[in-house]
Protein backbone atom coordinates (compact mmCIF):
# COMPACT_ATOMS: atom_id res chain seq x y z
CA UNK A 1 0.00 0.00 0.00
CA UNK A 2 1.27 3.36 -0.93
CA UNK A 3 0.54 6.52 0.98
CA UNK A 4 1.03 9.88 -0.54
CA UNK A 5 3.63 12.22 0.86
CA UNK A 6 1.18 15.10 1.31
CA UNK A 7 -0.43 13.20 3.84
CA UNK A 8 2.38 12.62 5.96
CA UNK A 9 3.02 15.38 8.78
CA UNK A 10 6.80 16.15 8.55
CA UNK A 11 7.86 19.15 9.38
CA UNK A 12 9.29 21.39 6.38
CA UNK A 13 12.59 22.62 6.73
CA UNK A 14 14.54 25.37 4.47
CA UNK A 15 17.89 26.69 5.26
CA UNK A 16 19.80 28.76 2.96
CA UNK A 17 22.24 27.71 0.90
CA UNK A 18 24.85 30.73 2.47
CA UNK A 19 24.25 29.11 6.26
CA UNK A 20 24.87 25.51 4.85
CA UNK A 21 27.57 26.11 3.61
CA UNK A 22 28.62 27.74 6.75
CA UNK A 23 27.38 25.42 8.43
CA UNK A 24 29.21 22.62 6.90
CA UNK A 25 32.24 24.39 7.82
CA UNK A 26 31.38 24.42 11.25
CA UNK A 27 31.47 28.37 11.07
CA UNK A 28 29.21 30.54 12.87
CA UNK A 29 30.72 33.73 11.58
CA UNK A 30 32.54 34.05 7.91
CA UNK A 31 31.94 35.31 3.99
CA UNK A 32 30.23 33.07 1.60
CA UNK A 33 31.59 33.42 -1.57
CA UNK A 34 29.45 31.72 -4.26
CA UNK A 35 30.60 32.11 -7.97
CA UNK A 36 28.23 30.52 -10.36
CA UNK A 37 28.20 30.87 -14.21
CA UNK A 38 26.86 34.02 -14.48
CA UNK A 39 27.15 35.77 -11.22
CA UNK A 40 29.55 35.86 -7.71
CA UNK A 41 27.29 36.26 -4.52
CA UNK A 42 29.19 37.40 -1.58
CA UNK A 43 27.55 36.73 1.58
CA UNK A 44 28.34 37.78 5.58
CA UNK A 45 27.04 35.47 8.09
CA UNK A 46 27.50 36.80 11.91
CA UNK A 47 27.11 34.52 14.79
CA UNK A 48 24.77 32.25 12.36
CA UNK A 49 23.02 35.16 11.11
CA UNK A 50 22.49 35.90 7.64
CA UNK A 51 23.58 39.42 6.64
CA UNK A 52 21.40 39.62 3.83
CA UNK A 53 21.72 44.15 3.94
CA UNK A 54 25.50 43.36 3.50
CA UNK A 55 25.37 41.12 0.61
CA UNK A 56 26.62 41.76 -3.01
CA UNK A 57 25.93 40.20 -5.96
CA UNK A 58 28.32 40.99 -8.52
CA UNK A 59 27.58 40.22 -12.31
CA UNK A 60 30.99 37.96 -12.75
CA UNK A 61 30.95 34.30 -13.29
CA UNK A 62 32.73 31.64 -14.84
CA UNK A 63 31.82 32.41 -18.57
CA UNK A 64 33.49 35.59 -17.82
CA UNK A 65 36.37 33.98 -16.70
CA UNK A 66 36.13 31.51 -19.40
CA UNK A 67 35.74 34.29 -22.21
CA UNK A 68 39.06 36.46 -20.53
CA UNK A 69 40.80 33.16 -20.68
CA UNK A 70 39.70 32.24 -24.34
CA UNK A 71 41.01 36.19 -25.13
CA UNK A 72 44.18 35.06 -23.65
CA UNK A 73 45.19 32.29 -25.00
CA UNK A 74 44.12 33.50 -28.37
CA UNK A 75 45.99 36.40 -27.99
CA UNK A 76 49.16 34.02 -27.05
CA UNK A 77 51.90 34.34 -29.68
CA UNK A 78 53.16 31.11 -29.73
CA UNK A 79 49.96 29.41 -30.78
CA UNK A 80 49.20 32.35 -33.77
CA UNK A 81 52.89 31.28 -35.04
CA UNK A 82 51.92 27.44 -34.60
CA UNK A 83 48.82 28.39 -36.67
CA UNK A 84 47.52 31.19 -38.27
CA UNK A 85 43.98 30.13 -38.85
CA UNK A 86 43.22 29.35 -34.86
CA UNK A 87 40.43 29.21 -33.40
CA UNK A 88 39.69 27.66 -30.00
CA UNK A 89 36.41 26.22 -28.71
CA UNK A 90 34.72 27.78 -25.87
CA UNK A 91 34.10 24.39 -24.09
CA UNK A 92 37.91 23.21 -24.29
CA UNK A 93 38.54 26.26 -22.67
CA UNK A 94 35.94 25.81 -19.97
CA UNK A 95 37.61 22.70 -19.65
CA UNK A 96 41.25 23.81 -19.65
CA UNK A 97 40.06 26.30 -16.78
CA UNK A 98 38.64 23.64 -14.57
CA UNK A 99 41.74 21.50 -14.67
CA UNK A 100 44.31 23.65 -14.39
CA UNK A 101 42.72 27.14 -12.06
CA UNK A 102 42.34 27.71 -8.77
CA UNK A 103 41.89 30.66 -6.29
CA UNK A 104 44.86 31.66 -4.67
CA UNK A 105 44.49 31.62 -0.88
CA UNK A 106 47.27 34.57 -0.62
CA UNK A 107 47.42 36.91 -3.84
CA UNK A 108 50.12 38.93 -3.22
CA UNK A 109 52.73 35.89 -2.63
CA UNK A 110 51.12 34.43 -5.95
CA UNK A 111 52.35 37.18 -8.07
CA UNK A 112 55.64 36.86 -7.00
CA UNK A 113 56.01 32.99 -7.55
CA UNK A 114 57.05 32.37 -11.35
CA UNK A 115 54.14 31.20 -13.44
CA UNK A 116 53.90 27.06 -14.14
CA UNK A 117 53.83 25.53 -17.29
CA UNK A 118 51.44 23.41 -17.63
CA UNK A 119 50.33 20.77 -20.51
CA UNK A 120 47.04 20.29 -21.82
CA UNK A 121 46.35 17.47 -23.83
CA UNK A 122 43.55 18.41 -26.87
CA UNK A 123 40.51 15.82 -27.54
CA UNK A 124 42.99 15.24 -30.77
CA UNK A 125 45.62 14.29 -28.97
CA UNK A 126 47.66 17.37 -30.16
CA UNK A 127 49.38 19.40 -26.65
Amino acid sequence: MLIPSANLPLPRMFAPQEYLAALGYGLETCLVVNCSNTSTSIVPIWKSNIMRHNAVVLPVGGQDVTRALKLMIEADETIQTYNKTFDIKEDIVDEIKIKLSYVAPEYRKELQKQPKKEEYELTDGEK
